[in-house]
């Protein structure tokens, strides 16, 4: 069975939630690559309604079977080096 998560930044900058979705994902892929995962990574992706109160939002998804080794591959980033607040969703489609 093929499981989601999500990972989902926030920012009043849109120019930096850019930036900062676009080096998430990149990190994402390269420790996907660097252990050889069968793991897809879905974004960073705009999604319908991104801007409310002046807050943009970026969401990135996380496509696997294996749903520990999805969680253990967010909690490998080094989250204070973004300035984004980044929120990790395990069921988003529950």
């Amino acid at each position: 069975m093929t499981n989601f998560k999500k990972i989902e930044l926030k920012n009043n900058n849109e120019e930096h939630i850019e930036k900062e979705a676009t080096i998430l994902m990149l990190q994402l892929l390269e420790i996907c690559k660097k252990h050889n995962l069968t793991i897809n990574v879905l974004g960073p992706a705009k999604p319908p309604v991104s801007k409310i109160k002046n807050t943009y939002t970026r969401k990135i998804y996380l496509k696997g079977k294996n749903n520990k080794l999805m969680g253990a591959i967010f909690k490998s980033i080094d989250l204070s080096k973004y300035s984004s607040r980044i929120f990790f969703t395990p069921n988003p489609l529950n």
